[in-house]
């Protein structure tokens, strides 16, 4: 039985926004104007534009942007919080079609040598296990299985869904697992485009 903490997720970024300060700034310029020119658009003070955006409320724009995140290591009660972010797509692996008997699970860090938590979780897997060896199909034999049960995932999640996500979820009264994935998933957006990056944070930051 493999026992991680919530500091071993891992994110992939499998799509990004391509072009997306001339994206934006493109959309920007066509409600002002009749036509739209990729080739016409000026990327100059992109952070001007996008404060300008999200501070008069005008976030559609930066619709346009998305990514594609490839998510392990995180568990079943994590997936329960992100999927309540209703505008994104998720896919998420099915413990009705996948056999769990050698997942990991995912508690946090202070909890991976806690006897305790070991003997809770080895009493829910060896009864999963048991009850598939006997014939007891899958999609009922997960019924046993606890929220520290890991979890992958692929979620699409455009500019403003993200900017709303990092609102709500990156805040210092959230649970660790999800302030823990929120500094990783941070990482990925700087190195996809840095200047929206330094917009993201909790409700509280954007007070300031």
């Amino acid at each position: 039985m493999q026992i991680k903490s919530y500091q071993e997720s891992t994110i992939e970024c499998w799509q990004q926004p391509q072009e997306p300060n001339k994206i934006v700034r493109q959309a920007a310029r066509l409600t002002q104007h009749a036509k739209a020119d990729l080739q016409l658009v000026d990327t100059n003070n992109i952070e001007g534009l996008l404060k300008f955006l999200f501070k008069a409320e005008h976030t559609s724009l930066v619709e346009h942007l998305s990514w594609t995140f490839y998510i392990e290591g995180v568990s079943r009660s994590f997936l329960a919080q992100i999927t309540r972010h209703r505008i994104g797509s998720f896919t998420s692996a099915s413990q009705h079609y996948t056999d769990y008997r050698d997942m990991p699970f995912i508690v946090h860090p202070t909890l991976t040598k806690n006897e305790v938590v070991y003997q809770s979780l080895f009493t829910a897997i060896t009864g999963y296990k048991l009850l598939v060896d006997d014939g007891v199909p899958i999609e009922e034999a997960r019924q046993v299985l606890p929220n520290a049960a890991e979890v992958r995932l692929l979620w699409t999640v455009n500019a403003r869904s993200l900017y709303n996500f990092f609102e709500q979820r990156w805040c210092g009264r959230n649970v660790a697992e999800m302030t823990a994935f929120c500094e990783h998933l941070y990482a990925k957006v700087q190195d996809t485009w840095p200047e929206f990056a330094k917009f993201l944070g909790p409700y509280c930051y954007h007070l300031n």
